[in-house]
């Protein structure tokens, strides 16, 4: 079956036209509130005219308002104005989903695209129309756009189906190291990460405490382990439901620097770098350890 595009979307643009300076347009589907959140919260945030980014700078953005709705789109800093300043270039689809949640697959396939319609800055329109997204396999992009890492999308499904808000932002400069990824949840349940360190008088290695909500924690307890840290993994936070996806996870990461792992309970893991595990001999052959009987 031929997949299916998104349905109509709100458009907003921000940027600076010639003859008439900075401007924010949308068109009639977005309201009010929505457009001040898109400039406090998306424009305000990735642009500082006294400190822009570089030259070429292309960044695709994902912020949820509710848990239907979501702001998407890119942001560009690749021109020049009359007076030779770099100009930022906002383009942002409303996704308004009412009692639907938001078509992630969908919506970071078109990030990785690219917008489907652009506007001249060389003249302000009478009025902004929305946008109709077809297949994001079937339609030809007017600008790049920028990929999601496997990783954070599949963090992103899993803070979704919590019920956590979105809140993502990366450039395509990330993976070089000029611009880091960003993610940020929120929810009407705390969503804060868990990371304590603290250097305990056994196994001569620092103990890093994790409190898992997603994949963003297990991937932080991997590179503690790569750092010969000393992990304590706690799933209390996790639905049912995701926890043997985590641990499959950790697993998997623990296999591949032949690190050691002990169930201490039914919600926590101890996770041991190599060096730690060769100095115990109560693990088993396997890297991985039996989960205690309750």
């Amino acid at each position: 079956m031929e997949e299916t595009g998104l349905p109509l979307l709100g458009q907003l643009i921000y940027t600076s036209f010639e003859q008439e300076g900075f401007k924010l347009l949308a068109s009639e589907q977005v309201p009010t509130q929505i457009q001040q959140f898109f400039h406090c919260h998306i424009v305000d945030r990735h642009w500082d005219s006294l400190e822009p980014p570089p030259p070429e700078h292309r960044a695709v953005y994902l912020y949820q308002t509710t848990l239907a709705d979501c702001l998407f789109g890119w942001f560009y800093n690749d021109a020049m104005d009359e007076f030779g300043r770099n100009v930022p270039y906002f383009i942002c689809y409303y996704y308004s989903g009412q009692q639907h949640s938001v078509p992630l697959d969908k919506i970071f396939s078109c990030l990785h695209k690219g917008p489907v319609a652009w506007l001249d800055r060389k003249y302000v329109p009478a009025s902004l129309d929305p946008i109709i997204v077809p297949s994001p396999l079937s339609y030809q992009p007017v600008r790049k756009g920028v990929e999601i890492p496997v990783n954070v999308r599949l963090q992103c499904d899993l803070s979704l189906q919590q019920k956590h808000l979105l809140n993502i932002s990366t450039s395509a400069f990330a993976h070089q190291g000029s611009t880091p990824l960003q993610v940020n949840t929120n929810s009407t349940r705390s969503h804060t990460p868990i990371l304590r360190e603290t250097k305990p008088t056994t196994y001569n290695s620092h103990i890093v405490i994790v409190e898992v909500q997603g994949w963003i924690e297990a991937i932080q307890a991997i590179q503690a382990l790569k750092q010969c840290k000393t992990v304590i993994l706690k799933l209390h936070r996790l639905e049912p439901m995701f926890v043997q996806r985590i641990t499959d996870f950790v697993r998997g990461g623990i296999f591949s620097i032949d690190g050691r792992a002990e169930w201490l309970n039914d919600q926590t893991l101890l996770l041991l770098p190599k060096a730690v595990a060769n100095n115990l001999s109560t693990h088993n052959n396997s890297g991985y350890m039996h989960r205690s009987a309750s």
